[in-house]
């Protein structure tokens, strides 16, 4: 009988750690994404023991560090406890809990008192110098399992849809299955490092539009901010002398010139899809296709605004507008440095943007 009821108590025991165990990882954070009019994503996060609502903006592609910049006053009301100065920007430096989407979780902030105020962010990118950052506190806190950042965007991104309308959705450590299209499986692609920047980047081997490459790619990576996709002078100029042989009207608008030229359409009938070539981990090619819709936006005058831009330097790679994030669902894993991608589901096929308007 003893023997029977000591099985029974060590089942029971197995039972409760076991339980205690998968809840020490959630399986995934999840944050639903907005949009401002200036068309920056972000997420508002309450956080400290009085609960303080603010906006705050990820970031992916840059050495950067968690900020929540106001006064120091209002910080200490909202409950975020000062732990001194942080080694790596010499700022005051807090900690406290954070409700994020699902999850409340401690993390750690600077709240510069300079030039940054009101300045607000979460870091997502890889460490340089074990700044401040989202994913490392996530892992450390036992929150996630895998430390990748799986992004979600869909058209309504050009549509100046307005601040409380929810554009997209991060996913911290697994992804959504359900945004993947079925039969298919995560690529994962070659890491390309830039010195001196964080970037998640990726080899290039090229770009083809309308049949005609558009001359050598180095690397490609993600701006999730931007509708606009940077290319070199080389590649913007053989698209505008393909516009010229296929009797595609344009106008290439240049306001300042430290600003990136405009190019409108009178009409985008005539307008192919976009071919990018990335080098996938282990050697083989993987093709990602802007289709025509992604390509451009109307204008409240009824033209259309060319999302392809030239890049402001003299290098040659490839920056990825946040269109395609629509049709494709990108992970951003920090251990690797790398970029997964797959095929998003498509719910219902999107024919074009034209229904969107934007001011000039």
């Amino acid at each position: 009988m003893n023997q029977r009821k000591n099985n029974l108590n060590l089942i029971i025991a197995s039972v409760v750690i076991i339980l205690g165990c998968s809840q020490a990882f959630a399986s995934k954070v999840t944050i639903p994404l907005k949009q401002n009019k200036d068309g920056a994503i972000f997420f508002p996060v309450q956080y400290g023991s009085q609960k303080c609502e603010v906006n705050v903006f990820p970031v992916f592609n840059q050495d950067c560090y968690n900020i929540i910049s106001s006064s120091s006053h209002q910080t200490n009301l909202c409950g975020a406890q000062y732990i001194g100065v942080d080694s790596y920007t010499n700022q005051p430096n807090y900690s406290t809990e954070f409700q994020l989407g699902n999850v409340k979780a401690n993390l750690l902030f600077v709240s510069p008192d300079n030039e940054q105020i009101e300045k607000r962010q979460l870091c997502f990118s890889y460490q340089q110098f074990k700044q401040d950052n989202v994913i490392v506190e996530l892992f450390e806190d036992k929150l996630i399992q895998n430390q990748i950042t799986y992004i979600n965007l869909n058209s309504t991104t050009l549509q100046n849809v307005g601040d409380d309308m929810i554009v997209g959705s991060l996913e911290i450590g697994e992804p959504d299955a359900s945004l993947i299209k079925q039969d298919y499986s995560f690529v994962e692609l070659a890491v390309y490092t830039i010195p001196d920047k964080q970037f998640y980047s990726s080899y290039c081997r090229g770009a083809v539009y309308s049949g005609y490459p558009l001359g050598a790619h180095v690397y490609a990576h993600f701006n999730i901010d931007s509708p606009f996709t940077q290319l070199p002078s080389e590649s913007v100029n053989q698209i505008l002398k393909i516009f010229d042989q296929d009797n595609i009207k344009y106008r290439v608008i240049q306001v300042a010139t430290s600003k990136h030229a405009d190019i409108v359409l009178s009409s985008v009938d005539k307008l192919q899809p976009l071919y990018i070539y990335l080098q996938r981990r282990y050697g083989k090619i993987y093709t990602i296709t802007l289709q025509p819709y992604q390509l451009y936006r109307q204008l409240r005058s009824g033209e259309y605004q060319l999302l392809i831009q030239q890049q402001s330097d003299d290098l040659n790679y490839i920056a990825f507008g946040n269109t395609i994030f629509d049709t494709y669902y990108l992970g951003f894993d920090f251990q690797n440095h790398s970029v997964q991608i797959v095929e998003k589901a498509q719910k219902q096929k999107t024919s074009n943007f034209r229904g969107s308007q934007i001011m000039q």
